[in-house]
């Protein structure tokens, strides 16, 4: 089974065993519906717990998440700082829109020359877009908003993504 991160558990909230995570994902109502089967990952075991989502409340960049299997403060704190995952099948995305996992690690390549630019090691998440951390080997990182100006063809199967360079962005 493949894994989607969609979050990070932060700390417990109130006496039921709620816990605040720090949301990845940009669709958390659709993924947290209750009875929704997800997975809190221990990063530092690699082992997951399967539960079922309880209760949800989005709150932007966080939200509060009830798990049944989890029903004290005592408890919750137990799952500080690991993933809440789903099952990659089970999230499907809507047409035009790109895993952040998938951009990781793509050979991010010049559009007009075809030479090699650098590699994604990073996505960062400023409104109002998406932007690439490219990473070249003995210069400095560059960075690129992920939108249709300075992107073109993506190939996520040869891990390839094509840059539109412009004068002043490398």
């Amino acid at each position: 089974m493949e894994y989607v991160r969609l979050g990070e558990i932060r700390k417990p909230y109130g006496l039921k065993g709620e816990v605040v995570c720090f949301s990845i994902t940009d669709f958390a109502s659709s993924r947290f519906k209750k009875g929704t089967t997800v997975y809190l990952h221990n990063p530092k075991t690699d082992e997951r717990i399967k539960m079922k989502v309880k209760t949800f409340r989005d709150s932007g960049d966080y939200y509060y998440l009830g798990l049944d299997g989890i029903t004290s403060m005592n408890e919750a704190e137990n799952y500080r700082n690991f993933y809440v995952e789903i099952d990659k099948a089970a999230a499907p995305l809507p047409e035009g829109y790109v895993r952040v996992s998938d951009l990781m690690g793509c050979t991010a390549i010049d559009s007009q020359t075809k030479e090699t630019l650098g590699v994604i090691t990073d996505v960062l998440s400023y409104a109002p877009t998406k932007t690439l951390r490219i990473h070249r080997e003995g210069e400095k990182d560059f960075f690129v908003p992920y939108v249709k100006t300075f992107i073109g063809e993506e190939d996520f199967e040869k891990k390839t993504i094509e840059i539109h360079v412009v004068e002043g962005m490398l």
